[in-house]
């Protein structure tokens, strides 16, 4: 009402109950100073607040991007695990598909089991040659000293760090192999270390073992059934006789860009080119890209590093500007393995062509590249 109108002025402005009304500046000049001071009792707790929330949200918001990540790291390892799987499925749906094993996989394999291996080994012995990778990476992680089958037989002594021991003085003997197809090795080794066993105890193992052979060796690391071959073997394997190889990239190097140019300096890298990868038996059948008019020079370079082989297969086209307008390599790769039905590998060197062979003839193929076998 009026009344307390006038007696909050008085309070307030400093009037008397009845006196004249303040001027407007002084009006002002109060609500300045009582807006200034809800001002300042509200902002910085608002402030306080504010900052608080935004700690909170940075908080709830760091927490839900690292579990996002998590589940985005989760799914991509499902899905390169499920692709691999598809993968082996669809590889083993081949009546005459391949196991195959790179470096890599034989290192898991291996850290993956090490359970299985016998306690109280002093000393890991490789059987020559493919033996004796898995030996010195069981020796490494069980930090135990290594050496051949030969070195063992002959007593020579075996250095470990800064300590030495010769093989008779071990107590028990790991004898490693990477495989065991039908264990007619595995008794060849036991009866060369049937003397040598008297003094020390050996137990013979088998990295990959077959469920036909499993009791072989004393202990094995993983069952592999059917046809395998390893990346460190596959070049001394008999798939090579049912194999179709490709030329550069895999039996020799690829050209550079300066010597592909289908001229004297081509002309040259055929005639001398750094050999790369040669196998031991005799190829079914080397299917290459270059072109028909360069067979003699080709044969000759076979020859000359001792590449046997039952059929070269050349792309027969006129030029190189023909070639290189086709665009057929994997097609034209696909097509010939695809014909010869005793194949049932295809040795590339580019993975995109090796994707490719594969998919186009439904046989398998392996990049050296990337050691991958699609």
């Amino acid at each position: 009402n009026k009344a307390a109108r006038k007696r909050w002025r008085a309070r307030h402005l400093n009037l008397g109950a009845g006196g004249p009304p303040p001027p407007k500046a002084a009006l002002r000049a109060c609500s300045r100073n009582i807006f200034r001071k809800i001002f300042d009792a509200i902002v910085p707790a608002t402030r306080a607040k504010i900052g608080h929330t935004e700690q909170h949200l940075l908080r709830d918001s760091e927490r839900r991007t690292r579990a996002l990540l998590a589940e985005i790291n989760r799914l991509r390892d499902e899905t390169a695990r499920s692709r691999e799987l598809q993968e082996r499925l669809m590889r083993s749906m081949r009546p005459d598909s391949l196991e195959f094993r790179t470096f890599g996989d034989l290192a898991h394999c291996i850290r993956k089991n090490l359970s299985r291996i016998p306690a109280g080994v002093e000393l890991v012995v490789g059987v020559p040659r493919s033996g004796m990778i898995p030996a010195y990476m069981i020796a490494l992680f069980l930090n135990k000293p290594c050496c051949s089958l030969d070195e063992l037989l002959a007593g020579t002594p075996i250095s470990h760090g800064s300590r030495g021991i010769v093989g008779g003085n071990a107590g028990k003997i790991l004898v490693v192999d990477d495989s065991c197809w039908s264990g007619k090795a595995l008794d060849g080794v036991r009866a060369r270390l049937a003397d040598f066993s008297e003094k020390s105890r050996c137990v013979f193992c088998a990295v990959y073992a077959r469920s036909e052979t499993a009791g072989k060796p004393d202990c094995w690391l993983e069952i592999v059934d059917g046809r395998r071959v390893w990346q460190w073997n596959y070049l001394n394997h008999s798939c090579a006789s049912a194999a179709c190889f490709d030329m550069d990239g895999v039996l020799c190097v690829n050209p550079t860009p300066e010597q592909n140019d289908y001229g004297p300096r081509y002309s040259e890298f055929i005639r001398n080119a750094r050999p790369l990868y040669i196998p031991t038996y005799t190829i079914r059948a080397i299917v290459t890209s270059r072109l028909e008019k360069y067979r003699e020079p080709t044969e000759a370079w076979l020859k000359a590093h001792g590449v046997r082989w039952r059929e070269l297969v050349m792309l027969d086209l006129p030029s190189a500007e023909a070639r290189r307008a086709s665009g057929c390599h994997a097609a034209f790769k696909a097509e010939e393995y695809r014909k010869r039905g005793d194949t049932n590998l295809f040795i590339e060197s580019d993975p995109k062509q090796a994707k490719e062979i594969a998919s186009l003839s439904g046989k398998q193929c392996l990049c050296v590249e990337t050691d991958e076998i699609f």
